[in-house]
This record gives structure tokens, C-alpha cells and sequence, in this order.
């Protein structure tokens, strides 16, 4: 068996403008900031039992992109006999079609060791950034792709143009009116005077009255951007055949696919071209979820396909199965009889669309 790199894109780009933070990309020669971020996150599998082997032979990489995210995603097939120190690293580009130079933005590193998954994510940000996941140095400067570390897989590698900055709510300043008016009223009563022969008194009384009035108006305007819709997704790989047989559940013809951004599909290859006895079954991985092989990202049906052939399974939303997914269980077969047109290696694909 050969090693086998998957490769995951997104296969298509959205019109509507991501709502990022940070600056835009300028056109110069330096390196312009980036908002771009990188996280790693380690799963061991629960079964460290088999063999260590090599890196070349035990790691196994697939990379997703789409409008906010790259997500290489490293598999670890079994124990490796010498770890391999890798890291996620972010250098930013000066941007406007211009690669070069690039600067040194963030380093974060892992080690692949025991057995199982480790994901590295880039956020993306504004500002243009290069985005690698590879083994060996990291410069501060470099002035082409050869001046860094060896990359962990060819795919493990996205040059990302940022967009510009939008902000997602605008809200406009609160006007605030005040108006008061007072009025003010006095009487006086006439002055009444009464004389005597030996006395005079003047008594006067004065009456104020004041009304006070006050209007207070307020508005407030509130714009937000309507969030882009779903973008489909589409993820391939291949297995191939050795002798004319697939390895099964026990070889590396079984694939732990992540769908999305909370959904994966495990399964594997089996039969042979004799006959044309090839099928796809669910697989049960060690340590992963059992009976429960398939999950849709939220908001999509999937389906997988054959390159080459017209074998295809409809869209599943949740669940294979009709009671459960459960390792073994056979979706997709060879619809040829006795000569077998899945090619080795086979190109299985499969595609993820909006409800």
C-alpha cells in the first residue's frame, strides 16, 4: 500500500463580504498585518496497542477549506517510532498579488507521537497570509517558499488574499431633543387704601403662578449584514489495491473523513476487482463512536460517490443505516457484475449540500 494524501476544498467562494476584524492589505513590498490566527487541538486514540511504525507509513493528512476557515487535520494510524515536531505557522504577506516578502506572525507548535488526531486551525482574518503546517525552522523573514521547514504534506500549505474589513452592525449615533418652555404669570390685586382721621393702611397681594413644559424625543437606526448562506462541500480520496484487493478495515483503505464543522464519515474499502466484489462499509474506528459511523454537518446532506463510474449513494441527513451505523455495514457497492471498473487507485468523493 502507498501513502495517500487527501485533499479537502471547498467548491465554492462566497459573494458576500466576510465580516473580519483587523486592516486591510496594502501594496508594498513589507509585509502587511494580519488578524489571521492558528490553533492546535490533540485527540489520542484509546488504542496506543499496535506497533509503532514510521511517519511516511502512520501519518495521513486532509485539509478543508472554506471562507473563514483552513483545517489541516493530521491522522495518526498508529504509534510513531520517532515523533515528529510539527508546527502551525502563520507568516503575512504584503498582500495586493504580492507574496514576497513574508513575515514571521505566529508559531504553534505540536508533536505527532501516540496514536489519533490533531487538528490544526487557521482562522482567517484580514490582511493577506501564508498559512503552513510543517516540521524544521521557522525565520522571522522569508523571501520564498524554501526558506522555512519542509511541509508536513504538499496540501498542508494556503496562501490567503484577506478581505477587507466589514463591519457587520453599523448603529447610527442617538439623537437625543430637548425642548423646555416656561411661562410665567403675575397678578396683582389693586391696593386697598382706608382712612381714618388718625390712622392709613395699604395692604398689597401679589400672586405668581409658573408652568414648566418638556419633550424629550430619542432615535436610534440599527443595520445588519445578513450572514452568507452555506457553502457546499467536497471532499476526496483514494484507496488503492494491492493484488488486486482492497486492504479492508485492517489496512490504509479505511478513512475517518471530518465533514464540515461537527460532522464525519468512517468507513473503508473491501473486495476485490475479481468479480467486481469492491464495497464501502461503515467503520467503527477504535476510540471513536460506536454504532454511529455517520454524522451530516448541521445543515447539510451528504453523499459519496466513484470517480469514473456511475456509483453513487443518495444524500444521507443523519443516519445510514435503518437502525443504526454500525461498523460493517455496506452502503455503497460495484454495479458491474463480473469486470470491475474501480480503478486502483479509486477516487471515492463526496459532497455536501445545504438542506
Amino acid at each position: 500500500m502507498t501513502k495517500r494524501t487527501i485533499i479537502t476544498v471547498a467548491t465554492a467562494i462566497s459573494s458576500f463580504a466576510v465580516a473580519l476584524a483587523g486592516c486591510s492589505p496594502t501594496n508594498s513590498g513589507t509585509a502587511s498585518p494580519t488578524s489571521s490566527d492558528v490553533t492546535v487541538a490533540q485527540a489520542p486514540a484509546a488504542d496506543q496497542s499496535a506497533p509503532c511504525q514510521s511517519s511516511s507509513n502512520a501519518v495521513h493528512t486532509t485539509v478543508l477549506s472554506t471562507a473563514t476557515e483552513f483545517v489541516v487535520t493530521i491522522n495518526v494510524t498508529a504509534p510513531l517510532c520517532s515523533p515528529v515536531l510539527g508546527k502551525g505557522v502563520i507568516y503575512a504577506m504584503p498582500g495586493n498579488g504580492v507574496a514576497w516578502p513574508q513575515e514571521l506572525v505566529k508559531v504553534e507548535p505540536f508533536t505527532l507521537s501516540a496514536a489519533g488526531t490533531t487538528t490544526v486551525t487557521f482562522t482567517k482574518g484580514c490582511g493577506a497570509a501564508q498559512f503552513d503546517v510543517l516540521t524544521g525552522s521557522t525565520p522571522q523573514t522569508i523571501a520564498n517558499g524554501l526558506g522555512h521547514g519542509s511541509l508536513i504534506d504538499p496540501a498542508a500549505a494556503q496562501q490567503y488574499w484577506g478581505a477587507p474589513c466589514v463591519d457587520p452592525t453599523t448603529t447610527d449615533p442617538t439623537t437625543s431633543t430637548t425642548s423646555t418652555s416656561t411661562s410665567t404669570s403675575t397678578t396683582t390685586e389693586p391696593t386697598t387704601s382706608t382712612t381714618s382721621t388718625s390712622t392709613s393702611t395699604t395692604t398689597t397681594s401679589t400672586t405668581t403662578s409658573t408652568t414648566t413644559s418638556t419633550t424629550t424625543s430619542t432615535t436610534t437606526s440599527t443595520t445588519t449584514t445578513t450572514a452568507p448562506p452555506l457553502l457546499p462541500l467536497e471532499y476526496t480520496g483514494t484507496a488503492d489495491k494491492t493484488a488486486g484487493c482492497y486492504s479492508g478495515a485492517v489496512g490504509d483503505d479505511t478513512f475517518h473523513q471530518v465533514l464540515g464543522t461537527d460532522g464525519y464519515w468512517d468507513f473503508y474499502f473491501q473486495g476485490c476487482s475479481a468479480f467486481a466484489t469492491e464495497t464501502v462499509a461503515l467503520d467503527d474506528p477504535p476510540g471513536g463512536p460506536f454504532a454511529n459511523a455517520f454524522e451530516s454537518p448541521t445543515g447539510y446532506k451528504c453523499k459519496m460517490s466513484i470517480d469514473g463510474t456511475s456509483d453513487s449513494t443518495g444524500y444521507y441527513t443523519d443516519q445510514i443505516g435503518s437502525v443504526a451505523d454500525t461498523g460493517g455495514l455496506i452502503f455503497l457497492s460495484s454495479a458491474n457484475t463480473f469486470t470491475s471498473n474501480w480503478n486502483s487507485p479509486t477516487t471515492w468523493r463526496i459532497n455536501c449540500i445545504p438542506v
